[in-house]
C-alpha cells in the first residue's frame, strides 16, 4: 500500500472547518454581545441545542483557541466563557454573514407561499 505523504491545505476550508457546525456562528454572537458567558446561559440562549451538542461545540471551539474557558473552585464549580482574540477576530464575518442571510431569508419568505410567523434572532 502507497502512503500519500502529500499534504493541501487550503485556507477556505481550514476556516470553515473551525466555524463549521451549525451553533458555533451563534456560540460567537452570544459571547460578542455580552462579553462572558456561563453554561447554563448559553443553553437558554439557544433554545434550539441540546446540551451535548453545546458541550461539544464549545470543547471544539476552546480547542481551536476560539473561545476561552474558566473555571473557578468553587461549590458547586462555575465555569465561563469569552472569546479569545481570534474568536474576536471572527465576529466581523460572523455580522457579514448575518446580513447575507437576513437579506436571503427576506428574499425567501417574500416569495414563498406559505405563511410563517417568524422571529429573526
Amino acid at each position: 500500500m502507497r502512503k500519500n505523504n502529500h499534504l493541501t491545505l487550503c485556507p477556505i476550508d481550514y476556516a470553515f472547518k473551525r466555524l463549521g457546525g451549525e451553533f458555533k456562528g451563534r456560540i460567537i454572537w452570544h459571547l460578542h454581545h455580552q462579553k462572558i458567558l456561563r453554561y447554563g446561559k448559553l443553553l437558554k440562549l439557544m433554545m434550539d441545542i441540546n446540551t451535548k451538542t453545546l458541550t461539544i461545540s464549545l470543547k471544539e471551539m476552546e480547542d481551536d483557541k476560539l473561545i476561552e474557558r474558566q473555571i473557578y473552585p468553587e461549590v458547586p464549580p462555575r465555569v465561563e466563557y469569552r472569546l479569545t482574540e481570534g474568536g474576536k477576530d471572527i465576529v466581523s464575518i460572523i455580522l457579514n454573514l448575518k446580513e447575507l442571510g437576513e437579506e436571503q431569508l427576506l428574499n425567501h419568505l417574500l416569495s414563498s407561499e406559505d405563511h410563517f410567523n417568524i422571529t429573526i434572532d
